[in-house]
């Protein structure tokens, strides 16, 4: 049964080109270290001693930092192109993951949370970009369909490796987030 199911993967994304399969690669890398974003209410509370509604204020400045990443992030694909940004991306929210646990007070976690998530949120768009650019026009679907295959896989993975290790102390969540952020740039390089 495995094994037909790895023909049917094979035969669905056979003779895709290789920077389809090195962004699918730099994706799953990527998602395969989410781990922060599923864990940060529960750090914020609970070791950090913030309240409910103080970790959801900065879980907010979360979501408005991704929505104006999003914009940036394609803005900045037309102006610098797709890679460049998906290099400051990833570059950019691994050292931001790596400082943010280290920091204590609301204010400085508010910023940084804010900060990771225009930087982080700007590969998204960045992404898509670099895929429709260096798929063929008959392969875009099943360049797309791998990519999305990578982030399944990688946030089926990284959660639940997060989980594990907030077990033991949260700091990794932040070492492991920030330095497969930084993996993923290197391997886009």
């Amino acid at each position: 049964m495995i094994g037909r199911i790895a023909s049917a993967y094979h035969r669905a994304f056979s003779g895709l080109p290789r920077p389809v399969w090195l962004l699918s690669v730099v994706t799953l890398v990527n998602r395969s270290g989410t781990m922060v974003l599923p864990f940060l209410v529960l750090y914020l509370t609970k070791v950090q001693g913030f309240s409910a509604a103080a970790a959801g204020r900065i879980l907010g400045l979360y979501g408005l930092g991704a929505l104006a990443g999003s914009y940036l992030g394609g803005r900045l694909s037309d102006r610098l192109g797709s890679r460049r940004v998906l290099f400051l991306s990833l570059s950019l929210g691994g050292l931001v993951f790596l400082l943010l646990g280290h920091l204590r007070s609301s204010p400085a976690i508010g910023a940084a949370v804010l900060a990771l998530s225009m930087v982080s949120e700007a590969f998204r768009p960045a992404l898509a970009t670099a895929l429709a650019e260096v798929s063929p026009s008959g392969d875009r679907g099943r360049a797309f369909a791998l990519n999305r295959l990578a982030v399944n896989l990688g946030m089926s993975f990284g959660p639940a490796l997060g989980g594990f290790l907030a077990l033991h102390d949260y700091r990794y969540l932040f070492w492991v987030d920030g330095g497969t952020s930084l993996l993923a740039s290197a391997v886009l390089l």
